[in-house]
């Protein structure tokens, strides 16, 4: 019973954030199924795909950091055929672009955030067993994560580049360059830098 026990706690788990990436994935199979977008023919799928609609789709794909051959073949579309849609349609191609600025403008974001610090919020789940009965509770928890100095590093080097320079190795640290001589039985000697 007690091994049984330690294994159910064991299972307890710390879900942390809701990750977007799965919630913009559901989003564009709920959008593709709706549409039935796979069956359709040709000009319907472009009529589509050049729509709000179709543009609001190809966003959350590139958003949910999708490649243009990725995307081509979940519409069932040709990479050229793809491609020449970019091409030829601005609002398409402005669409594809703009979900991959707010990847960008998302993470920079949270290194600003982890350069200062910030609380989140904790889901913990815990299961017990009383005497064959397992019951489960869920409890949300305020976290603090310190700031990170990686982070912090990554940005000072990147906007004031000039006064924090990164150091690559022990040549731009400023330690000296170090001699070693070795002196053999025999008498002779080598040096070695």
């Amino acid at each position: 019973m007690k091994k049984k026990r330690n294994e159910i706690f064991k299972k307890g788990v710390c879900d942390l954030a809701e990750n977007p990436i799965e919630k913009l994935n559901e989003e564009i199979k709920k959008t593709l199924d709706e549409n039935k977008v796979a069956d359709m023919d040709e000009q319907s799928k472009l009529a589509f795909l050049i729509s709000e609609e179709g543009c609001e789709l190809v966003k959350k794909m590139s958003e949910a950091t999708w490649s243009d051959l990725k995307m081509s073949y979940t519409l069932r579309l040709t990479q050229v055929d793809f491609q020449k849609i970019r091409n030829e349609n601005q609002w398409f191609n402005d669409s594809i672009e703009m979900g991959r600025d707010n990847i960008v403008s998302n993470v920079e974001s949270s290194l600003y955030e982890s350069c200062y610090g910030f609380v989140k919020d904790v889901e913990y789940k815990d299961v017990r067993d009383y005497n064959g009965r397992t019951e489960e509770r869920k409890t949300i928890r305020q976290q603090y994560v310190p700031p990170s100095v990686e982070a912090i590093k990554t940005v000072l080097y990147n906007l004031r580049r000039n006064k924090y320079k990164q150091k690559q190795d022990d040549s731009e640290s400023g330690l000296p360059d170090v001699v070693v001589q070795v002196e053999f039985v025999d008498g002779n000697s080598e040096k070695s830098e």
